[in-house]
């Protein structure tokens, strides 16, 4: 035979060809680079020692043969799967080249984008860049700076020397370019920075002698560092045009691709032919015998006897001779044995009738519109398992699975309908709306213009590239959009909404209300507010910006109306939980207050300001010890706040106040535990407060008789060293 099973089986003599006229090629190619960069290396002066070899002399043109090497490749590949023998070759051999090429593609865009990036050439000047250096000279005594022009690869290379006199009258200076020696003009001029451009062709030692003979000088020099320019110019180049003939031969294999994914039986959809007459094996396994039924006679008959049936190899049955003592009878009746009667048949069971496709979407259909999104995705994936390309059932998939906010499954299930049908517009629609949900505004645009193309003037579409176009502030580009959709929708009132908004810069107006708040014109700020939220209702910033300006003007019913509006509709708004909590903590709701902060912390425990909110109402409550745990969390959280450690330790010094006062308390005859806590729970925190009380007002506590009340007096009214 000559060739290997395997390469029979890959497509016989034409592929053992291709595959040797491929080696020969890349042998060709191998040694053609060689040539080329051993040619490109010695004009550019390359050497072993000392150790030269520039970058920019071999790298370009490596990546250029790679480039050539891979298009040749890809036409190879092509002979390859053209010269296939069967489909299932075919698909996956195109299979396994579109799936590299995606890689090369996505790989090449990467450096190219890292490479073109004004922050990755940025990032190598400033690693590069050397520090400006000073030097001092005393009179006729040179100093030497020494330096190679270039490191051993021409990657990094001095560019240029500035040199600036800061103090004296004259610097000399003499450059050595290996064994040429170079005197350059003296520097007379003060602060006034002289550049000497360095050589960066070849390898150079460079040798910069300074000198002073009019007495002590002062400078500074630079030496400017830089990568080699090739890194930013041709080698994105050549990685650019690597990765456009590789998204080209994915173009072009796709078709192909597609052609033979049906008859390959590698892919999901390989369909088996039956030729007409032809029956499967399963086929006569799933069939029953039907039992056997006995033949209606009619009533007035007789059922025949059966014929007898002989068999061929048993024996004769033996003739009895006659008796001649008996007589012989000479019509003798034969009777012969009744059929035995038809054994009783089992009526049939029908087979249940399995469940087709269309039922299945029918209930999933219902599921649904019932709202029951995740059982209506497991009865679309039942269609699709009984017919893969059930299109119905995968667009309803993605509309569930947007509806749970799921947009990126949603996109699979799109994007799975669009590689059979380019065109399905209901499948674009989705892709624009999951796009949105996911908030890819400039995806929805680019998508919104290729649909426009298809089917001008389509509303929906236009609406959702006005959302687009104004999420990304293109509030003129948005108007327009919303203005052709309401030319087939005029009586719309969600497209009229949308131009409404479109012609309100919505940033600005908001922006002038958080400012006029700011400076005190809060009836001003109230209305720039209004103007907001009468285009957008839902705006949550505006309605907490209303209630903060509502509340600073004493409006304090309508500042919380504002606020339980936001948390209606986001009740974990961080916004709005902190400026409820503090409007109630001024009208002296502490347990509401408190309820706020304490749901503000759950969403947020890093929130330093919610900490010191909830440990002011602890405080307030009476609660110093909680008060002192919130406290202490904030620090933590902001370390550096004084306001927050003056009020740790205000709170500790008044609970050091406050166990000496009750230390007191306690020395007085009647005044136990239950009624020094009364007392302090009353108001009573410090002697100072005893001293302005009355025996009427201290008898008003639980528990206080009027004679503890006149001892507890003329304690704090002696003052605590004359206690008993």
């Amino acid at each position: 035979m000559g060739t290997s099973y395997k390469d029979r089986l890959e497509g016989g003599h034409q592929f053992v060809r291709i595959r040797k006229f491929k080696t020969w090629t890349a042998v060709a190619l191998i040694l053609a680079t060689s040539g080329l960069v051993a040619l490109s290396l010695a004009e550019s002066g390359a050497s072993a020692r000392p150790l030269y070899m520039p970058i920019e002399a071999f790298l370009p043109i490596l990546l250029v043969m790679f480039l050539i090497g891979l298009v040749l490749e890809m036409f190879f590949r092509d002979l390859s799967i053209r010269f296939a023998k069967k489909d299932s070759q075919r698909y996956l051999m195109a299979h396994s080249s579109i799936s590299r090429a995606k890689f090369i593609v996505a790989a090449c865009f990467v450096v190219a984008i890292i490479l073109l990036a004004p922050l990755t050439r940025d990032g190598l000047a400033g690693s590069s860049s050397i520090p400006v250096a000073t030097q001092n000279l005393a009179p006729n005594v040179p100093w030497t700076l020494a330096f190679d022009n270039q490191d051993g690869l021409g990657a990094i290379r001095f560019e240029s020397l500035t040199v600036t006199l800061l103090s004296g009258t004259r610097l000399d200076i003499s450059i050595t370019k290996g064994p040429v020696v170079t005197t350059t003009p003296s520097i007379t001029l003060r602060n006034r920075p002289f550049t000497y451009p360095i050589d960066t062709k070849g390898f150079w030692a460079y040798r910069v002698t300074f000198s002073s003979t009019s007495g002590s000088v002062m400078f500074s020099y630079e030496q400017r560092r830089g990568v080699f320019p090739e890194l930013f110019s041709i080698i994105p180049g050549v990685i650019v045009a690597l990765a456009i003939a590789n998204l080209g031969f994915v173009l072009y294999l796709r078709p192909r691709q597609d052609k033979f994914k049906q008859a390959a039986i590698y892919s999901g959809e390989f369909k088996t032919r039956i030729d007409s007459g032809e029956r499967l094996y399963s086929e006569y396994t799933r069939m029953t015998p039907l039992p056997a039924q006995a033949v209606a006679a009619s009533p007035g008959a007789a059922a025949p006897a059966p014929a007898p049936v002989v068999s061929p190899y048993s024996t004769p049955p033996a003739i009895a001779r006659p008796v001649v003592a008996n007589p012989t009878i000479a019509n003798p009746v034969v009777r012969t044995p009744e059929p035995a009667p038809p054994r009783p048949v089992a009526p049939a069971i029908p087979t249940p009738r399995m469940p087709t496709p269309s039922d299945l979407f029918a209930e999933a259909a219902s599921l649904f519109s019932e709202g029951e999104y995740e059982l209506a995705i497991h009865k679309f994936d039942e269609v699709r398992r009984l017919d893969p390309r059930h299109t119905r059932a995968l667009l309803g998939k993605a509309e569930a699975l947007l509806r749970l906010g799921q947009p990126d499954a949603a996109l699979q299930a799109y994007d799975e309908i669009l590689r059979h049908d380019r065109g399905n517009l209901d499948a674009l629609l989705g892709t624009a709306a999951a796009y949105a949900a996911a908030r890819r505004w400039r995806d929805v645009i680019d998508l919104a213009d290729t649909f426009l193309a298809m089917r001008p003037g389509d509303p929906e579409m236009l609406v959702n590239r006005g959302d687009a176009q104004l999420a990304l502030g293109k509030r003129a580009e948005a108007q327009i959009s919303f203005e052709a959709a309401l030319q087939k929708r005029p009586a719309d009132p969600s497209i009229l909404a949308r131009v409404s908004k479109a012609k309100v810069d919505i940033a600005a107006v908001q922006s002038r209300a958080f400012i006029a708040s700011a400076s005190g014109n809060l009836d001003q700020a109230i209305g720039l507010f209004d103007e907001v939220l009468k285009v957008e209702p839902d705006n949550a910033n505006a309605l907490v910006g209303k209630s903060v300006a509502l509340r600073r003007a004493g409006r304090i019913d309508d500042a919380l109306a504002s606020l339980n509006a936001v948390l209606a509709r986001q009740p974990g708004h961080g916004g709005a939980l902190l400026n409820k909590g503090r409007i109630l903590e001024e009208r002296g709701d502490l347990d509401d207050a408190l309820e706020a902060y304490d749901k503000l912390i759950e969403l947020n425990p890093g929130d330093a300001d919610a900490w010191v909110a909830q440990g002011d109402v602890l405080a307030k409550m009476g609660r110093d010890g909680d008060a002192r745990k919130s406290y202490t969390e904030a620090l933590r959280l902001s370390p550096s706040d004084e306001d927050m450690q003056g009020k740790i330790t205000s709170l500790e010094h008044a609970r050091a106040e406050e166990s000496a006062l009750l230390r007191e308390l306690f020395q007085i005859k009647g005044v136990g535990p239950a009624k020094a806590r009364a007392l302090r729970d009353a108001g009573f925190r410090s002697a100072e407060d005893f001293r302005k009380a009355s025996e009427d007002d201290l008898m008003k506590i639980r528990g206080v008789t009027r004679k503890v009340a006149a001892d507890i007096l003329k304690h704090f009214g002696s003052g605590p060293s004359d206690a008993p």
